[in-house]
């Protein structure tokens, strides 16, 4: 869970890439003319999706977008090597900006989406399937299928551009056992202009200006500022380190971006700082909770680490795990109740699909 800045300096330029559920063109700002390869540019990386009713998840684990001017070159503007998994049916009304990375400007021609040859299906009875993602429609290799589809997305100078690359689920296929996944991209924020723009992007601080907001570095440089509010939480990775926002740190931040000004608004700030410990967190609603066990499942909403087998995982607390129910206000197990939403951070057993918590939050 990658900056930007308002087109600021003469020579750059703004676009935003999407995986949604609809392909849609269009841009905002204002001026003319075009950059040449040489021009870098900003863009910002989001998801979003529709779906159909036949499902209530959709589960897909996202590994790399590239886009290409040529169709043999690839720019990278997102990728996560743990797999970032999402449940593309809860997008269909919102855009989640992933990462912000500078690009050069120019006619982009192909995207090359990279995601698990794998996609868990759970029905609306709750039952959870894994498909097979059928092995000709992408390279396939270590579990993950490549796909290429046209972009015909032209970044300009002097303006917000945007790119969706679009998974669009009503369109998917069952065939003999396997998934024929559509997608098609091109310039546009995504199929729903007028839905919520959320983010959940992970960068370095830069700068602090103190209670009220940071600036946030993504890739290749990109910054942008992440304004806190008295409902933002600032919670640490690891359990008894101090939760302060300070420059050099990695931190992952949600909550919602205005495209208008290019800022986002952080409901949550999680300090990322690990280093030889396992870093998985999954997002979502409470299925149940077992108060003698000190577990509970969580339906997934979105994840980071983790390759879920089901719609579901099990997450487990311990004396030492962390509680917070807003800021500065720290909860316990009974915080956790059927329908809240939670979103859990700790190390993720595979093999009994649990996540071992060492901070739970409740919102």
């Amino acid at each position: 869970m990658k900056g930007l800045k308002r087109a600021a300096a003469w020579a750059s330029a703004a676009i935003v890439l999407a995986l949604a559920a609809g392909c849609g063109t269009g841009g905002a700002g204002s001026g003319a003319g075009s950059g040449g390869l040489g021009t870098r540019a900003a863009l910002d990386v989001y998801v979003t999706d529709g779906f159909s009713d036949q499902f209530k998840q959709v589960l897909a684990t996202l590994f790399k977008i590239e886009l290409t001017t040529d169709g043999t070159n690839f720019t990278t503007v997102f990728e996560d090597d743990n797999g970032r998994t999402i449940d593309l049916a809860s997008l269909s009304n919102t855009s989640e900006l992933l990462a912000s990375v500078t690009v050069p400007a120019g006619s982009y021609t192909g995207a090359r989406i990279t995601f698990g040859d794998h996609v868990t299906l759970v029905s609306n009875a709750g039952v959870s399937t894994s498909v097979a993602v059928a092995s000709d429609v992408g390279a396939q290799a270590n579990g993950q299928v490549a796909i290429t589809v046209n972009t015909p997305a032209r970044v300009l100078a002097h303006q917000t551009n945007s790119v969706t690359v679009d998974f669009k689920l009503a369109e998917f296929q069952l065939v003999g056992g396997t998934l024929r996944p559509s997608i098609a991209c091109g310039a546009g924020l995504g199929p729903h202009p007028g839905g919520q723009r959320t983010a959940h992007i992970e960068g370095a601080v830069t700068a602090v200006n103190g209670t009220t907001s940071f600036t946030l570095q993504g890739d290749h440089g990109r910054t942008t500022t992440v304004n806190l509010t008295s409902t933002t939480t600032v919670t640490s990775g690891q359990t008894g380190a101090a939760a302060t926002l300070a420059v050099g740190q990695n931190v992952i931040v949600e909550g919602t971006y205005d495209p208008s000004t290019a800022t986002i608004t952080a409901t949550s700030v999680t300090l990322n700082d690990f280093t030889s410990i396992v870093h998985a967190e999954a997002t979502g609603t409470v299925a149940s909770v077992d108060s003698a066990a000190g577990t509970f499942v969580l339906t997934l909403m979105r994840a980071e680490g983790i390759r879920p087998t089901g719609g579901t995982i099990t997450v487990a607390t311990f004396p030492n795990t962390e509680f917070e129910t807003g800021p500065r206000h720290n909860g316990t197990f009974s915080s956790v109740t059927v329908g809240a939403s939670v979103a859990a951070e700790g190390t993720f057993d595979t093999t009994t699909q649990t996540l071992n918590a060492r901070e739970v939050g409740v919102h």
